[in-house]
């Protein structure tokens, strides 16, 4: 039936609406990051680019419970 959503879509959205209620940590120059990223765009807008690109890709991002963060693990095949 139209506008009902299963199960996952309806977890994804609890997710999202528990991002929206994080807080963006100050940037700390001494921190060691593996990445950082600096943006114009809402980190609400970033994370809905983000998570679409990598399902796309068939990858499942998982996102931080405090932080505007997501982490993912992409798999390929090795050449021999």
């Amino acid at each position: 039936m139209a506008g009902d959503n299963t199960a996952e879509e309806t977890k994804e959205e609890a997710e999202m609406a528990a991002v929206e209620t994080r807080e963006i940590e100050d940037y700390e120059e001494k921190a060691f990051c593996t990445s950082v990223m600096f943006s114009e765009h809402s980190p609400r807008e970033i994370i809905d680019i983000l998570i679409s690109k990598l399902k796309e890709k068939d990858v499942t991002p998982v996102l931080h419970e405090k932080k505007w963060k997501l982490t993912f693990e992409r798999k390929n095949e090795l050449d021999e």
